[in-house]
This record gives C-alpha cells, structure tokens and sequence, in this order.
C-alpha cells in the first residue's frame, strides 16, 4: 500500500490498523473511537484526520498528534468547552459547515480545526457589565 492517499478505516475498536510503509495523506475514521484503532501508528505523511462524532477524551486522544487538519462530523453542536480542549494541544478552531447526508434527509456538521504554530489563545465567554444607576 505504498502508493495509498486516502485511507477510510471501517473496522471496530477491537481491530487494529497497521499504516507503517504507507503514505497517506488523510485519514477517514468511520468508526467514533479511533484512539485505539491506530495505536501511535498514523504515518507522518498524514495531512488530515476525519473523524465521524468523537465518544473518546480528547486529551488522550489527540495528544501528540502532528496532523495539520482535524475535522470532526458530528450531527449536533460541539461545545466550548470542547474547542477549548482541542486548542489547549494546539488546534484553533476554524470553521463548520453543514452536509446532506446520503439517502436521507437529515444533516450534520464538519467542524474543522487547523494546528496552529503560534499556540492561539482558548475561547472565553464574557458577561455584560451591568451597570446599577
């Protein structure tokens, strides 16, 4: 599989890929529990991870990844809390947009977040002074 670009990885969590030797350069993650799918072997040349809604911590999961691109689809809102999770390992939150899902009439979402170089800052919520006459 030397010659292989995009890799779509279908298999359960129990099932283990090997991707030594190859050069991808985006990965497609069918299957929400990816951490233990790949167990530290995501080639270098791997650009972008898509990822289909996420059950995992995103601490331990996304921890030491060098990827330039994260998109994770999801078919509801994702938190603050959230983004600031994945800027705390580096990745600034760019964006969503929204996709038609095959066959149905539902939608869902494509969050995208970019490694950042200068450590951007996490998103705070501020209040409104309220100011008592």
């Amino acid at each position: 599989m030397p010659n292989l670009q995009i890799f779509h990885a279908t298999l359960t969590p129990t099932d283990r890929y090997t991707l030594n030797d190859t050069n991808i350069s985006k990965l497609v993650c069918y299957h929400p529990d990816m951490a233990p799918l790949f167990a530290g072997s995501i080639p270098s040349t791997t650009k972008t991870i898509k990822i289909r809604d996420f059950y995992f911590t995103i601490d331990e999961t996304i921890n030491g990844l060098e990827v330039e691109t994260l998109i994770i689809q999801r078919p509801n809102q994702i938190t603050d809390e959230k983004i600031n999770a994945f800027a705390r390992h580096g990745y600034q939150y760019r964006g969503a947009i929204f996709k038609q899902l095959p066959d149905t009439r539902s939608s869902t979402r494509q969050y995208t977040f970019t490694k950042s170089k200068t450590g951007d800052p996490q998103i705070t919520i501020e209040l409104p002074k309220i100011e008592l006459a």
